[in-house]
Order: C-alpha cells, then sequence, then structure tokens
C-alpha cells in the first residue's frame, strides 16, 4: 500500500468498504460538480482533483475541515479555475456558419474579418458558459438549448438578452 493509499484509507474512516464507498461518493459528486460548470472533460478534471488533494495529503498536507470532502471541492475550485483561465486563452472555436451580421454604418471602418475577431476577443471576456451559450444559440437556435438546458423560451430570450448587453458593452469600448 503506497502512501496516497494509506492517506485516502485514513481520510475516509479507516475500513477498507467504507473508504471506497465514501471515494466512490466523493467521484461522483466532482463529476456532477464539473458537469455542472460545463467543463469539457468532467472525468478527467475529477480524476485530477483526486490525485492531487491524495498527493498534497501524502506530502502531510493537513485537512482542517470537519469533512474530507470539503478539501477535496477546495481543490476542485481551484482546477476549475485554472480550467477557465486555460479555455479563456486558447482560441474560441467559432461554429463555420456564424456570421456577424452588422448594418454597413455600424461597422467603425473594420473588414469582416476583424469584426470576426473583434467578436471572439469580446466572447472570451465572457464567462465560458455564457459565451458557449451565445455560440449556440446564434449556431443552432434556440430550441436545442432550451430542450437541453431545461427552460423556457422567454427565460432563454432574456439571458441571451443580457449576454449580448455584456458583449455589445465590451464591443462599444474597444472601438
Amino acid at each position: 500500500m503506497n502512501s496516497a493509499e494509506r492517506a485516502a484509507f485514513k481520510i475516509f474512516g479507516g475500513e477498507p468498504k467504507q473508504a471506497e464507498e465514501q471515494f466512490r461518493v466523493l467521484r461522483q459528486k466532482l463529476l456532477c460538480f464539473f458537469e455542472w460548470n460545463r467543463c469539457s472533460s468532467p472525468e478527467d478534471l475529477a480524476h485530477e482533483t483526486i490525485c492531487r488533494a491524495l498527493r498534497r495529503i501524502a506530502e502531510g498536507a493537513e485537512i482542517y475541515a470537519d469533512n474530507p470532502q470539503s478539501y477535496f471541492f477546495g481543490v476542485a475550485r481551484n482546477l476549475l479555475l485554472e480550467e477557465w483561465k486555460r479555455s479563456a486563452s486558447d482560441p474560441l472555436p467559432m461554429p463555420e456558419n456564424f456570421e456577424v451580421e452588422v448594418p454597413a454604418e455600424d461597422t467603425g471602418g473594420l473588414s469582416p474579418l476583424e469584426r470576426k475577431m473583434l467578436l471572439g476577443e469580446g466572447l472570451r471576456r465572457l464567462p465560458p458558459e455564457e459565451s458557449y451559450l451565445i455560440l449556440r444559440y446564434f449556431s443552432d437556435g434556440p430550441e436545442p438549448l432550451c430542450t437541453q438546458l431545461n427552460m423556457s423560451h422567454n427565460a432563454m430570450r432574456i439571458r441571451v438578452h443580457r449576454i449580448r448587453k455584456k458583449l455589445e458593452q465590451y464591443l462599444i469600448q474597444r472601438r
């Protein structure tokens, strides 16, 4: 038994069966946490969270919380922030058919490519879930999103309107 396994048994009650069951529950909760935060690979992030936390515990990090799962969720939150920063610096994948329709007088002398680049920059400044939502809304239409997110059309329309306003504010500041 290596030090990480010993640390896991110690944290989760000492009994192998009890530790295994608590570990399964923790892993499932971490998966839900990353899925709810719309991460691209929740399985990998849950695995990385567990590995990091057990490695730190094996290295001697102490858990001050009453519930050991709190420590794991602290590590998961930090990992989520890393993921968001990484995805914010990655190029934003825009759908092929995504066109920026702007009246001729509102182009500000920008070419279509420059407008698309500026839009991509604005979308990267939004939280990842908002940029994903607005791209999907305008490329796939509201129906699949309403079904996926279990939202009414009106609630979806209001949410997209608010995101568009944020995006417009950014674009106005950049001009």
